[in-house]
Order: structure tokens, then C-alpha cells, then sequence
């Protein structure tokens, strides 16, 4: 029998699957990223991300994302405690939620912004459209799709194909998402979990302890967009941070972990190293480029789980 499966009716168990797990993951070595996205919500609540840090405080050495490309760069492979925390989409409970924990605990982290949605205070369009969407009855919604000649009628599935469809097709659709919902409103707890930072939050983060990123100008899926939208996407992202923040930025993030040769050919010519979301430990022959990325549970145990098995 698997460790995974003698292991899983003890999860509840706090502590038990967290010291099995941790004692193996640092066996094992390998440098580790982890990814976060918001912090404060129903889906990642403040207490639960505060256990999680207890157990990794407890277990690995928590280190700047810097502190883990150099080593790759210089050949080193580390001692398998090292761990970075990266944060994407730049939200705003980042800073009001998990910035003063961070700031507590001196743990040091990335933050991936989108720099575009920044300049005109809007959320990404994923959020956006989503929560549109789920404010249409089901049945106005499944008329809408079939106007729209979406595949699915339901929410997340038409979320799913506007990702797969051309960049410049994809921003018509959300148009006529908003068109239809014009009576949309956000509820303050949507605010909280989707309202990104603005350039005087971001400014206010201590490069000390925050490393500021790109995750694109403006969040599209980035093998969809057409050439010349790559030199907004890519490169006038970190000319835009770079001029607001007055702050060097090195490290792009691929959004929704999306890319191809074309992408990444770009982002070569313009950053020192790049962040993918491929769930496993950091190897020194890994590209700088696609660099792996193991996504953070809400649970310490499941946590503890993934650091031990990132591919599983």
C-alpha cells in the first residue's frame, strides 16, 4: 500500500501527516516555490494560511525567490530546505491580510502584479466575468450561452473556453458579459477577495522583504495573443512597474501558467528568470524560464502532502 493511501484516514489528524510528510519532503531535497493567490477569503481563510506558515516555518528555511534563482543559475542545488512563497495577480488582501503577517513573522515573498489592471483599477477578467456570470439566474445564463454559442451553459465552463479562444475574441465576449449585467454590483466580499492593489499599496511594500514581479500587462492567456501584442504583455509590463515603482523588476509569471516557444523566447530577451506553474521540486537543470511551481494547499496536512509529492 502507497504512503499516500496508509496516511490519508489520519489527515484529520493535525500534526501526524505534516511531521510524516515534512521529515520525507527534506529527504528527498530539492528546492521548492510554492504559489499562492489570495489570502482572507472563504477559499484560503487567514488562520488556515497562518498554520501553514507555522509549518513551514518549522520545516524548511523560507528564502527570497532571488535567493533560489541564483543558486540555479550558479549550478548549486541547494540543501532541500529552501522554500519560496510567490503570490499571484497582485490582490489586495495581499497587502491588508497577509502583508502584516509577512511583515510579523519577517517572511519574505514575491508578489507577481499585472500593472495594466493596476493603471485602470479593474479586476482581472477571469474574476470579472465569473462573477458576472454567477449573478444570472441558471437559466438566463443558459440562454446567454447559446447566443454567445459557448460549448457550456454553465459558468466555469464558459470561463474555460473564453481561455482558449484568440485574445482579441475573448475581450468581445467579456464585453458582452458586461453589456448583459449591466446591473452587476459587486458585494463588499467581492471586493475583498478580487479588488487588486494600487500603486501606492504596491509602493508602500518593503523591497526588503517583497520582491515585486510581472504577470503580464493585462492577464490574457499569452499563447493567444498575437505578436504585437507580446511587446505590451511582456516587455512594456515591466517598463510600466519598473517607471511606478522605481524598483528593478526581474521575474515574469506566465498568467494562468500558459506559454509556448513564442512566449518564451520573449520573456528571455527581457527578464533574469521566469515562473511556470509545472508542480514540481526546483532542479539545477531546470530552465530558469519554466521554472516549477508547487501550488499551495489551504490545509497544513495537504500542505504537507504536496511538498512531499508535488507531482501527485
Amino acid at each position: 500500500m502507497s504512503l499516500k493511501r496508509r496516511i490519508s484516514p489520519h489527515l484529520h489528524r493535525v500534526g501526524f501527516a505534516t511531521g510524516i510528510s515534512a521529515m520525507i519532503a527534506r529527504r528527498q531535497g530539492g528546492m521548492r516555490i510554492l504559489m499562492y493567490h489570495g489570502v482572507g477569503t472563504n477559499d484560503f481563510p487567514t488562520q488556515t494560511f497562518i498554520a501553514g506558515l507555522r509549518f513551514l516555518r518549522r520545516n524548511f528555511d523560507i528564502v527570497p525567490l532571488d535567493s533560489i534563482i541564483k543558486k540555479l543559475l550558479a549550478g548549486d542545488p541547494g540543501t532541500g530546505r529552501e522554500i519560496a512563497l510567490t503570490f499571484d495577480d497582485g490582490l489586495r488582501n495581499n497587502l491588508t491580510v497577509l502583508y502584516p503577517i509577512l511583515q510579523r513573522t519577517e517572511t519574505p515573498a514575491a508578489f507577481f502584479v499585472v500593472p495594466g489592471l493596476v493603471e485602470r483599477n479593474e479586476w482581472l477578467w477571469t474574476h470579472d466575468a465569473r462573477q458576472r456570470l454567477l449573478s444570472l439566474t441558471d437559466v438566463d445564463c443558459y440562454v446567454f450561452a447559446g447566443e454567445l454559442q459557448a460549448p457550456a451553459s454553465e459558468c466555469l465552463g464558459i470561463i474555460d473556453w473564453m481561455k482558449a479562444v484568440p485574445n482579441k475574441q475573448r475581450i468581445e465576449i467579456h464585453q458582452r458579459i458586461r453589456d448583459r449585467t449591466k446591473s452587476f454590483v459587486p458585494t463588499p466580499a467581492q471586493h475583498e477577495q478580487f479588488d487588486l492593489m494600487t500603486w501606492d499599496d504596491l509602493t508602500s511594500l518593503d523591497p526588503r522583504l517583497i520582491t515585486i514581479g510581472s504577470h503580464s500587462m493585462n492577464h490574457p492567456i499569452l499563447s493567444m495573443i498575437s505578436e504585437d501584442e507580446i511587446q505590451t504583455e511582456i516587455v512594456d509590463s515591466r517598463r510600466l512597474l519598473e517607471e511606478r515603482l522605481q524598483r528593478p523588476v526581474e521575474y515574469f509569471c506566465y498568467p494562468n501558467g500558459d506559454y509556448d516557444n513564442k512566449i518564451v523566447a520573449a520573456v528571455r530577451k527581457t527578464y533574469t528568470a521566469a515562473i511556470a506553474v509545472k508542480s514540481k521540486t526546483v532542479a539545477c537543470d531546470d530552465d530558469p524560464y519554466c521554472l516549477p511551481r508547487v501550488s499551495a494547499e489551504a490545509q497544513p496536512d495537504l500542505l504537507a502532502w504536496r511538498l512531499h509529492r508535488p507531482t501527485a
